[in-house]
């Protein structure tokens, strides 16, 4: 997640560019508007993944370590059996347009509606709005977002396995990339095999959607009451502040879910929530549902600071180009 969470969503919420758009730039036509947010965040979007992403690997393996396993974070980063700390990032780079698309679109469209049902402004601050439709936002993405990061984690997790090629040791994998991953995937468990995993993806995004669209917007409408400018650096702070609350909140069920998805395929295993929870606290204890949990909050604050500039350039190279036609 997030590491989709800590990215996509940003550009959905009331950003800087809304006030200098509308001050700096001539007209555009909503339908060219909508177009250059949709491209500034997808462009954002993977900009920010590909910043994260080693962490987010990390943080992934340090999930599946077995109890009283004692790795240092070296070891996980560097060791030859699981290879690079990129496997898998092409998955959420590739669906990073389709996702932001839904988050525009669903975050956009539910606020509207809460605004026109309630009578209420879109510049009013509303805690309630803010999450109620962040909520909503976070629930629907799960169906892009679970066979994504299931196959990213699997990438991420996944170890070689030296066999014998004549009179040579060769490693072997299962998925050699994303795409192989997810063709594999498919080709022998269906779509529900694609999906593994989507209750505790559901389970997850609707919370920390819910949190991160108020947090975010609570701290900037705050800032500002309290004569803050609205600036990057505002931006970019309420940012890493909301997505490590909304990691807070939501970690251990992402630590189950990463868990489920990690589980063989072709496994008799009961991979339930309810099962996979069980077992693990049985095994490790309470205190292990936040293992690596520090590691997203170090990411939160990086990739902010790429993602808010990022978006603004780019919007700006838009309108550049729509003004020149």
């Amino acid at each position: 997640m997030e590491e989709v969470l800590s990215t996509l969503a940003r550009h959905a919420t009331r950003s800087l560019s809304d006030h200098e758009h509308e001050q700096t730039s001539p007209p555009e036509s909503s339908s060219s508007l909508a177009m250059h947010e949709l491209i500034a965040g997808g462009i954002a979007g993977s900009a920010g993944i590909f910043v994260g992403y080693p962490l987010d690997t990390l943080k992934v393996r340090m999930q599946m370590l077995p109890s009283g396993s004692s790795s240092s974070v070296s070891a996980l980063l560097f060791n030859p059996q699981y290879g690079s700390v990129w496997k898998g990032v092409g998955a959420p780079v590739t669906m990073a347009a389709f996702l932001n698309a839904q988050i525009f679109l669903t975050y956009g469209r539910s606020t509207g509606l809460w605004n026109e049902y309630f009578g209420a402004r879109k510049e009013d601050p509303s805690l309630l709005r803010d999450a109620v439709c962040g909520g909503l936002t976070g629930l629907i993405s799960a169906v892009i977002m679970c066979p994504t990061e299931h196959v990213k984690t699997r990438l991420q997790i996944q170890q070689k396995s030296n066999v014998m090629n004549g009179s040579r040791e060769a490693s072997n994998v299962v998925y050699r990339d994303s795409y192989h991953a997810m063709r594999q995937i498919h080709g022998k468990y269906g779509v529900t095999g694609l999906f593994r995993g989507v209750s505790a993806t559901a389970l997850r995004q609707g919370p920390s959607f819910a949190v991160y669209f108020a947090a975010y917007n609570h701290i900037r409408d705050t800032a500002a009451g309290h004569g803050f400018k609205d600036s990057l650096l505002l931006s970019m702070t309420a940012g890493g502040i909301a997505g490590s609350l909304s990691w807070a909140v939501v970690y251990p069920i992402d630590l189950i879910k990463s868990r489920i998805q990690a589980m063989p395929l072709d496994s008799k295993l009961n991979y339930s929530m309810k099962a996979v929870t069980r077992q693990f606290l049985h095994e490790n204890g309470w205190m292990a549902l936040y293992r690596g949990f520090w590691l997203t909050v170090i990411r939160a604050f990086p990739v902010n600071g790429v993602i808010f500039p990022t978006y603004e350039l780019t919007m700006k190279a838009l309108q550049s180009t729509e003004i020149t036609r």
